[in-house]
């Protein structure tokens, strides 16, 4: 998460950090794409834009609590931020 999130989202920085290792599932209609969040705590897909396109958190890394929710992507390309919880 960045601090830009941080900020937005009320979080204190020392429990902002980015969070690597995460399995992130990004579909579409057609397909479903598994990444990996790096040290950034970002996992970039190469997609068409479009409506309906979806992104969950697939599995969190140890000490990291589950998150089962569906997440809306932008239709036209953006963020979606996942906050993770730990355990």
């Amino acid at each position: 998460m960045s601090m830009e999130d941080c900020d937005r989202y009320g979080c204190d920085e020392d429990y902002c950090a980015p969070v690597a290792g995460a399995k992130v599932q990004f579909c579409t209609d057609d397909i479903c794409m598994l990444g990996v969040t790096d040290e950034n705590g970002e996992a970039e897909f190469d997609v068409n834009p479009g409506p309906g396109n979806t992104v969950h958190l697939l599995k969190p890394p140890a000490g990291f609590a589950k998150d089962k929710t569906e997440y809306q992507a932008p239709a036209n390309f953006g963020d979606v931020t996942i906050v993770l919880i730990a355990e």
